[in-house]
């Protein structure tokens, strides 16, 4: 029960009534930064508690927004804002939680069969060391550097960008769920990209 884990949320009730108002009015964007403008904090709070992990937590969010932003066109008032997108966030957290699971069950399993098997032990050379410890930390900084490119994006365009990219969904695609021209998600994917650019070359021209 949200209530009882979070609190009161009188104080989101201009929220939810921008919310609705904006679709009301058919401006699905509108709605969606609405939403992210009183949700965003709470949803990450929520989902990093369920998920008793920090990093697990805002992964989840953003998955979370991702979902409310190709789904917000079809919300039905029959329940109410903060209902529909703590039930979204619960969802997403399940999924997230079945996965590591999974990820969790491979990994023993496979730690069980190289476990059985009795092999010589190679023995890794200085340059063989070297080699490896630079790979981990050339992957570990450039994803880094992604984690810190998207968060200088705002919610829109980080959303466009995990849809084009992440999901792989074409701009038509892209255009049909969030209710909006193609024309606008093509111009808010190059926007979104031009800013990344910047982050990852300074010397970029920065938009």
């Amino acid at each position: 029960d949200e209530d009882a884990f979070m609190g009161k949320w009188d104080f989101l009730q201009p929220c939810d009534e921008e919310v609705l108002n904006a679709l009301e009015a058919g401006d699905v964007q509108r709605a969606f930064a609405a939403l992210i403008d009183g949700y965003q904090a709470i949803i990450v709070s929520y989902c990093t508690a369920l998920m008793d992990d920090a990093g697990e937590g805002e992964d989840v969010a953003q998955e979370v927004f991702v979902a409310i932003a190709g789904a917000l066109h079809r919300f039905e008032s029959r329940s109410t804002v903060r209902h529909w997108v703590f039930a979204i966030a619960r969802y997403r957290c399940q999924k997230h939680w079945h996965k590591l699971s999974r990820r969790w069950r491979i990994f023993r399993t496979k730690r069980q069969e190289i476990e059985s098997v009795v092999l010589p032990e190679p023995q890794a050379t200085p340059e063989d060391l070297y080699h490896a410890k630079l790979r981990h930390a050339q992957t570990t900084y450039a994803i880094e550097q992604v984690r810190r490119g998207l968060r200088r994006l705002d919610p829109w365009h980080r959303t466009l960008i995990m849809m084009y990219y992440y999901e792989e969904l074409s701009f038509r695609a892209i255009a049909k769920q969030l209710r909006v021209s193609e024309s606008t998600i093509r111009r808010g994917v190059h926007t979104a990209e031009a800013r990344l650019r910047c982050h990852f070359a300074p010397g970029e021209r920065c938009t």
